[in-house]
């Protein structure tokens, strides 16, 4: 059975602006959030994690 995940929306958290304490630090993180959707019906564990690397927005780097 393949499991079909929807993805919703997606959200970039940037870290740019970020004011360390070390003012001659600096550094490029961010937080990259997806939302999928996934099936309501009982899927294993194993079959949603493949289906979730498996998925486009999983693998958009």
């Amino acid at each position: 059975m393949e499991i079909q995940l929807t993805h919703e929306v997606s959200a970039l958290i940037n870290f740019r602006n970020y004011e360390f304490q070390d003012p001659k630090s600096h550094g490029y993180r961010w937080v990259d959030l997806k939302h999928l959707r996934f099936p309501s019906e009982s899927v294993g564990v194993q079959e949603l994690l493949a289906a979730l690397i498996g998925h486009e927005q999983f693998r958009d780097d």
